[in-house]
């Protein structure tokens, strides 16, 4: 759910960057599927799709060229990881993940059920930075760490 919500919201930022900047009769070259490369005219809008004479159903993230010049619409890598976790928006690992992190790293059940209900409501990354830490930046780098500790990425499930 949470991914879905964040693709949605990238979706919505790309389309407000190309209302911005589309003009009518701009040239525009965009994937089509099943990713073959197309190029239109700008005519105007139906809705959140971009639309030319003989489409009305491109998608703002599809347009890799306007005027012949390189762009696009979608969010810059900066934008695409959340600055106090180190992962996509809304990502914060999953239920497997998180339980298993509970688990081993409090001897005191009380503990960990905390950090549970923190994680469920979204909240962890502000009092458990450690789990983030160890699961590490997405896509991770690497498996383990330095010290030969698992990371989240050796985990099954």
């Amino acid at each position: 759910m949470a991914s879905h919500l964040a693709n949605r919201a990238a979706q919505i930022r790309s389309i407000d960057r190309a209302k911005a900047a589309l003009k009518d009769g701009d040239r525009i070259a965009f994937t089509s599927c099943p990713g073959t490369a197309r190029t239109a005219t700008f005519t105007g809008w139906d809705g959140n799709w971009i639309c030319c004479k003989t489409r009305n159903d491109i998608a703002a993230r599809s347009i890799f060229k306007l005027n012949g010049l390189p762009v696009s619409f979608a969010d810059p890598p900066w934008e695409r990881y959340d600055p106090a976790t180190g992962r996509p928006f809304g990502d914060h690992g999953t239920a497997a993940q998180a339980l298993h992190w509970a688990l081993n790293v409090y001897e005191d059940p009380s503990g960990g059920l905390d950090f549970l209900q923190e994680w469920q409501q979204g909240g962890a990354w502000e009092e458990w930075f450690e789990f983030y830490e160890w699961l590490e930046p997405w896509p991770a780098e690497r498996p383990r760490r330095g010290t030969g500790a698992l990371a989240a990425a050796d985990i099954d499930g």
